[in-house]
């Protein structure tokens, strides 16, 4: 047998005839893009990369394989030094969060094992380092407070005697420069008020 339907706006006047075994697909709207429905995994839209699961986007932390992603509040993956929770991340150009000691143009930091940018005081290993209020490792002549610390050129607190040109220095084990006369090791040194040993 056959059917008739009318279908508004078809070129054939709006009927068409169809016989038995004949199958009628939906028509699509020109106006609306065949939107993929089912996406998965990392999909570039408007040059930013997004991360589905189950057809949903992922904002926030993501975890894809064993390597943290950062996306904003619309999904797009994030890049560079990200703020996030009043704490500061560094996600390298493929947005990879980035552990331990990271170089961003000729500066080191140091991100803990959760990817947070440190400050201050940092131990790696049984080595100390400073960092600047903004991360940014300290080599050299480095004051926190009132005192003095000498890091290397690898940004390691130094202790002990340091000579630097002509001058002797005196770092304590706790790394300060010794500003006043001191018995080392049974002999009695002076220094100046620049920590130069006399």
């Amino acid at each position: 047998g056959t059917v008739t339907i009318d279908i508004p706006g078809n070129a054939d006047g709006g009927t068409v005839i169809l016989v038995a075994g004949d199958t009628v697909e939906e028509p699509v709207d020109p106006e609306e893009p065949n939107e993929d429905k089912n996406k998965q995994g990392w999909v570039l839209e408007d040059s930013h990369w997004y991360y589905y699961e189950g057809n949903v986007t992922q904002t926030g932390w993501t975890k894809v394989g064993n390597t943290w992603y950062y996306m904003n509040s619309s999904g797009a993956m994030q890049t560079g030094w990200t703020k996030v929770d009043n704490t500061w991340y560094y996600l390298s150009g493929s947005g990879a969060m980035q552990t331990g000691w990271t170089k961003v143009g000729n500066t080191w930091y140091y991100m803990n094992s959760s990817g947070a940018m440190q400050t201050g005081w940092t131990k790696v290993g049984s080595t100390w380092y400073y960092m600047n209020s903004s991360g940014a490792m300290q080599t050299g002549w480095t004051k926190v407070g009132s005192t003095w610390y000498y890091m290397n050129s690898s940004g390691a607190m130094q202790t002990g005697w340091l000579k630097l040109g002509q001058n002797w220095y005196f770092l304590n084990n706790y790394g300060s420069m010794q500003l006043q006369n001191k018995t080392i090791n049974g002999k009695l040194y002076r220094f100046d008020s620049s920590g130069r040993m006399l």
